[in-house]
């Protein structure tokens, strides 16, 4: 496929210069004044306003700018996944995490290629949510594994890449339990005095969405924020001991919700819920929809 004329066009609109586009193109100035003619000439518009000095590029320029950038991007992504997930002997995939969902998701994803795949190779990157879509974005990354709530759209920026959504469930807010089996810190309206409580750093979506959900109840005076934190893992261990409440994910605290260590602080009109989703940077292939599908069926199983 070539995207040359695309890449030519992307050079003019940066340097306002055909001389000097051309001479980084490694082309001569009059056949890259032709290819850009029939760029023109293909979408049906003028895209260069040649009448001034230096050139720009006209509104119908603007627009086609950004276009012909994204799809640039999405045919790299797309090229690049193709060739990773091409046959189980070159088998090699980057996957961004965002950090409330590595812990307890990694080892499902790893032993679900080794039953499809065979022989791959891993590079597993974990960072808050609005990082990790920059990563699948720039290219970095061919997979995205992140949550999802209706509540907190995620950036717009992430629409154009398709996504399965691999499971549902839901934050819980829970607490460590009293001597007599009830919530040592129980969400009560009534209380006298705001529970301490335990939450996402600055900068991470369950931090977006948490505060949505209590905005949205009116309930914020109910809890006095007391520590930040970006891992979910790090806030278990804080209500567990029992320093107060948390909203933690479901799928992150089975053991310690089986084994009684923590126990909800409130009704399940308290829950949140939650997508698990996982994005690629281009259309799924057969192989991908397979994995898709075992993992919804690895994921169900544990959960």
């Amino acid at each position: 496929m070539d995207t040359n004329i695309l890449e030519d066009f992307l050079k003019l609109a940066d340097t306002n210069n055909f001389s000097r586009a051309a001479a980084e193109r490694h082309i001569t100035q009059p056949a890259f004044s032709r290819r850009i003619q029939v760029l023109e000439e293909y979408v049906g518009a003028e895209l260069i306003d040649r009448s001034k000095s230096p050139i720009q590029l006209t509104p119908a320029g603007e627009s086609f700018r950004e276009s012909a950038r994204q799809l640039l991007e999405q045919l790299q992504g797309a090229k690049d996944a193709a060739r990773s997930l091409d046959s189980s002997d070159s088998f090699h995939v980057n996957l961004a995490f965002s950090n409330s969902v590595i812990t307890s998701y990694l080892p499902i994803i790893f032993s679900t290629l080794i039953n499809r795949v065979g022989s791959f190779r891993v590079n597993a990157y974990s960072d808050n949510t609005d990082h990790c879509i920059d990563s699948l974005v720039s290219g970095e990354s061919h997979f995205l594994s992140a949550m999802y709530n209706s509540e907190v759209p995620l950036p717009d920026r992430l629409t154009q890449f398709p996504f399965a959504v691999l499971s549902h469930t839901c934050l819980i807010p829970v607490s460590k339990p009293a001597p007599d089996g009830s919530p040592m810190y129980a969400l009560d309206s009534q209380a006298d005095n705001p529970l301490p409580f335990f939450t996402y750093s600055k900068g991470s979506y369950l931090l977006q969405v948490v505060d949505a959900f209590l905005e949205k109840k009116s309930e914020e005076n109910l809890l006095n924020v007391v520590l930040q934190c970006n891992y979910s893992d790090g806030l278990t261990g804080l209500v567990a001991a029992g320093h107060g409440i948390a909203w933690l994910p479901k799928y992150s605290i089975r053991s310690e919700l089986t084994s009684g260590a923590l126990i909800p602080a409130a009704d399940e009109q308290w829950n949140i819920p939650l997508e698990y989703r996982m994005y690629g940077k281009g259309p799924f292939s057969p192989l991908v929809e397979s994995i898709i599908k075992d993992l919804r069926d690895a994921i169900a199983h544990e959960e």
